[in-house]
């Protein structure tokens, strides 16, 4: 048994890819101690999918030396998990949930005895209380759990949904007030309204770096396989000249527009009073494309000149060459222990 310290595992699940990420909590210190990543087939035989994810994940499970002892979060991902936001009198959480199920039965007409519901407290206006609520099937939980144990894993400790993972990692100083948090990836664009640290609000696009990888594909001949590891590791895209920056360029500026139609979509439903100010965050794959995003967020502006700025990261956490989802999963264990903080790169090195 594990009485000074306890390492926390998160596992990532994606569309092209699966990460994990293991953290050592030893006092208040938190630091990285593995990392891994495996990509998936750009396009899977349906017929051989779910074994081709159990192989992946025996290789994360050898790379990372998963143990029984280790804390085990995993993502639920966002196309499996519904979003709700609900009002109510003050209640204790089984009211909560049950007041919760109810509605969403009434509304969805989803058997309740089908889904699992969780909820969290966003805001209390006059006598009624905003609360945030996350569907899922229990069909898609138990799924996922048949997955990890046929890869060696043992049944995870906390499941999250996955559009919490980057909100772990976030400096809770920075998202007092109203906040828009806007993650790019390779199956979208999610645009999350963050009131006081907590999620209210989640708008989504279709648009995402598909156009890009396919330029890469088009252009200068690589698989698709290939094109989703240059857009993964962000430093190689430089080496394919100025028409790839000019393509990015043209990205950006397209997703930009559509970022501030979701911004207005939110901003629309009354859910931010006027005259408020905003602060906007974005977030993309690595840092280098995540600086292109908010390079020309800047020219261009949102939202009637907001501050835009780089996602609001917690002290050392280290950004760059790791899976940022896992590593949030990772440290929604570390909660689950007790607060901690990541030592910087350099106290990293020292044993702890």
């Amino acid at each position: 048994m594990q009485i000074f310290y306890r390492n926390s595992v998160g596992l990532e699940f994606s569309d092209h890819f699966l990460n994990a990420v293991k953290l050592k909590k030893r006092g208040k210190k938190v630091k990285l101690i593995a990392k891994a990543s495996v990509q998936l087939p750009y396009e899977l035989d349906p017929q051989v999918e779910s074994e081709s994810v159990v192989e992946a994940l025996k290789r994360l499970n050898q790379e990372i030396k998963f143990d029984v002892e280790d804390l085990l979060v995993v993502n639920l991902k966002a196309d499996n998990v519904l979003f709700r936001k609900i009002s109510l009198p003050r209640m204790n959480k089984a009211q909560i949930i049950n007041a919760a199920r109810f509605q969403i039965n009434r509304e969805l007409m989803i058997p309740v005895e089908e889904i699992v519901i969780d909820t969290y407290e966003i805001e209390t206006k006059n006598s009624m209380v905003d609360y945030g609520v996350f569907i899922a099937r229990n069909t898609y939980i138990n799924s996922l759990v048949n997955t990890l144990k046929k890869a060696g894993f043992d049944e995870p400790d906390v499941i999250d949904v996955d559009y919490l993972k980057y909100l772990h990692l976030a400096e809770v100083e920075e998202l007092t007030g109203y906040n828009f948090l806007v993650i790019e990836s390779l199956s979208g664009l999610f645009v999350m309204l963050v009131i006081n640290g907590k999620l209210s609000l989640i708008e989504s696009s279709s648009i995402s770096l598909d156009d890009v990888m396919n330029i890469l594909i088009d252009n200068y001949g690589v698989t698709n396989d290939e094109a989703l590891s240059i857009l993964r590791n962000g430093s190689e895209i430089g080496a394919f000249g100025k028409q790839i920056s000019e393509f990015l360029e043209f990205h950006y500026r397209e997703t930009v527009y559509e970022t501030e139609k979701l911004l207005r979509s939110i901003m629309g439903s009354n859910e931010i009073p006027q005259n408020v100010k905003i602060k906007i965050f974005l977030l993309s794959l690595n840092e280098r494309l995540t600086n292109e995003f908010v390079k020309y967020a800047r020219e261009i502006g949102l939202v009637d000149g907001s501050s835009i700025s780089a996602f609001p990261f917690r002290k050392n956490v280290p950004v760059t060459g790791v899976p940022l989802g896992a590593l949030g999963l990772a440290y929604r264990g570390v909660m689950e222990i007790g607060k901690g903080e990541f030592v910087s790169e350099e106290k990293a090195k020292v044993k702890v």
